[in-house]
């Protein structure tokens, strides 16, 4: 018999519900109940399914269905560009109901997408040394003394100067 040269409706709505989900619900489904769905007899679908998704069995089928999976990853892809675009339009409808904490939150997202507000985080790994962890003490010390000597030079610079109450 062969392998047929084209899908038919069946195994088009098949896939299309493995791939998109119910459509009422747009719950997944699995091949199983895709199958149903699709038109195929309750007592055979998981047969059916089975034999769909095989490609030495089905191979216009399995191609079709990772066709319609990588579409859907394009449509859904995150990008900068759409991600920041997103961000801004949920900030202005937002705005536009009065949730101006959504609104600003959405903002504070966008700027952190965009490189505004930088987190950093420091770490430094310690080996136990303990000659070199006295030396870092006596450094603590010494600069504590001297920013105590510090605090009881007066300057007579006009900006230095303390208000008085």
């Amino acid at each position: 018999m062969g392998v047929p040269k084209r899908l038919t409706d069946m195994q088009k709505k098949f896939v299309e519900l493995l791939v998109y989900g119910d459509p009422k619900t747009g719950d997944p489904l699995n091949q199983t109940e895709a199958a149903k769905q699709a038109g195929y007899s309750h007592n055979n679908a998981r047969y059916e399914a089975s034999q769909l998704c095989n490609e030495k069995t089905s191979p216009l089928v399995v191609a079709y269905k990772e066709q319609l999976e990588e579409e859907k990853l394009q449509k859904h892809e995150i990008t900068y560009t759409k991600h920041l675009a997103r961000l801004d339009k949920l900030g202005n409808k937002a705005e536009r109901k009065g949730n101006y904490q959504s609104a600003i939150r959405a903002e504070e997202l966008r700027g952190k997408a965009g490189g505004i507000y930088v987190n950093q985080v420091l770490t430094k790994s310690v080996d136990a040394d303990i000659e070199e962890d006295r030396e870092a003490i006596k450094r603590f010390e010494d600069f504590a003394t001297r920013r105590n000597r510090l605090k009881h030079i007066e300057s007579n610079h006009p900006l230095m100067q303390k208000k008085k109450d």
